[in-house]
Parts: C-alpha cells; sequence; structure tokens
C-alpha cells in the first residue's frame, strides 16, 4: 500500500522536473535565437554635417557582406541602393530631398553584415534652411521708396514747369 502512495508523488516529481527542463530549454532556445541574429547598429560616415535641401552628400559605411546591396535613407525616404565592395564597404552619394524641412535628420544605411544579421548605420545631418539666393530671388533690402520718390520728382518738375510759365506770361 505504501508502494502505490508514493508512486504518484513520483510520478508528479518526474512530470515537474520535465516541465522545468522544457521550459528552460525553449527560454534558451529563445534566447539564443535572439541573439544569433540581432541588429548590428554602428555610424554611417558623411562627407558634410550640414546640407540645404537638394544638395549632394557622400557616405560610407563598412561591415556589411561584399557584394551585397545597401539601402541609403534620409529619414524615411529611400534615396538610393548601392553595393558593397569586396571588403564589405562602400561609398555612395546620395542627394537631400528638395523638399527637406530645415532641422536635424536622419541617414541611414541598411543592409546585410556578413553573419547574416541586419546592419544598420546611422548619421545625424543638419538640413540648413533655404538661402534666398538659391531660391531665385533677390532678397528684399531697405524700404520699397522708388514708387515715392518717383511721384514727388513729376510733381517737382510739374511745380517748376509752371513756375517758369508763370514767370514767362508776366514779362510777355
Amino acid at each position: 500500500m505504501e508502494g502505490d502512495r508514493s508512486m504518484p508523488r513520483r510520478f508528479g516529481l518526474i512530470l515537474a522536473v520535465l516541465l522545468v527542463g522544457l521550459a528552460s530549454m525553449g527560454g534558451a532556445a529563445s534566447a539564443q535565437t535572439q541573439t544569433q541574429y540581432p541588429v548590428q547598429e554602428s555610424n554611417l560616415q558623411t562627407d558634410k554635417t550640414a546640407v540645404r535641401p537638394g544638395e549632394p552628400v557622400t557616405v560610407t559605411g563598412g561591415g556589411f557582406a561584399p557584394t551585397s546591396s545597401v539601402t541609403v535613407s534620409f529619414d524615411t525616404i529611400v534615396l538610393g541602393t548601392t553595393v558593397t565592395r569586396d571588403n564589405g564597404t562602400f561609398t555612395t552619394t546620395v542627394t537631400i530631398p528638395a523638399n527637406a524641412s530645415p532641422g536635424s535628420h536622419t541617414l541611414t544605411a541598411v543592409g546585410t553584415a556578413p553573419n547574416g544579421a541586419t546592419r544598420r548605420l546611422t548619421a545625424t545631418i543638419e538640413v540648413l534652411g533655404v538661402s534666398a539666393a538659391r531660391s531665385g530671388t533677390l532678397p528684399r533690402t531697405g524700404p520699397g521708396l522708388a514708387t515715392p520718390l518717383a511721384a514727388s520728382a513729376v510733381l517737382l518738375i510739374s511745380a517748376g514747369s509752371v513756375a517758369v510759365l508763370s514767370t514767362r506770361r508776366r514779362r510777355a
């Protein structure tokens, strides 16, 4: 009878050990999956730290798989795609969108690392406001006095003409 009572305890203990073992293996497997292919992040190199809308900027990066595709974006706008060299590096020139708003923006290069993980390089770039010279118009300087000055000149010439004519009529 004593053996009958201990049997369910042993079975329960074995079942508990198996469940704990399975749970820990599942956690280890998922942890291993998460660390096997993490997104690798690093800095993207640029030839300029500040640009105006519509200007080109050269970006350089590395650590990618050889001859793999790399997509370069400005915030969420894709600017272009390039292919890495045999050593996993790239250099390409992209153009900042003409409608980019002034302020701080992010350039991103995304591709595949040699181990198959996603590799993301980022750089912060400052977009400056559009200058008046680049917008095709000259800046307005000083008050707009051309019309009042022209009207004053016409009035003075008219007044002088009237004065000269009235003087001649008196003499005649």
